[in-house]
């Protein structure tokens, strides 16, 4: 796995920063760490996962309507001085695009939904209820899972 991880950074590093080749390679590492272990949870039937192709889906509309929200979101923050911390400092639109709404967000999803809340799916009778909604104990868990590993990047200034 390292060796692989040092390859794909040479050839992303061709093409972009250092920095964002890192990132990148990081976290197909992560997706493709966590694909394995349900691959091998799951003795090869992902579905029971919740991998299946999503049919019907206008795929054009959702490239549309995510790359439009991006860039609306993209322009207004500065202009309203939202600071988008040092996650855009030195990239290009293409690389954050890459980086944060494919990468980061896949591999979370993956990892989050994908492995932990459907590993602890058995559990779903056990739960908490907030404000009368009623949550179950595997989609509380991977929340504040989730949570937590985000307060972590944000303490460590990697965000």
């Amino acid at each position: 796995m390292a060796v692989t991880m040092i390859i794909l950074h040479s050839w992303f590093s061709r093409f972009i920063s250092s920095n964002s080749a890192v990132e990148i390679v990081s976290k197909l590492a992560l997706m493709t760490y966590t694909f394995l272990v349900i691959l091998t949870l799951s003795k090869g039937k992902i579905a029971l996962y919740g991998l299946r192709w999503a049919h019907n889906v206008q795929w054009g509309r959702v490239i549309v309507l995510g790359l439009g929200l991006g860039i609306i979101i993209g322009t207004i923050g500065p202009v309203l001085h939202l600071d988008s911390g040092s996650f855009m400092e030195g990239r290009t639109f293409l690389q954050s695009v890459v980086i944060g709404w494919v990468c980061a967000s896949v591999s979370e999803e993956l990892l989050m939904r994908g492995l932990v809340q459907t590993y602890l799916a058995s559990l779903q009778v056990h739960g908490v209820s907030l404000i009368g909604v009623r949550i179950s104990l595997p989609v509380f868990v991977a929340a504040l899972l989730f949570g937590l590993m985000h307060i972590v990047i944000l303490m460590s200034g990697a965000a």
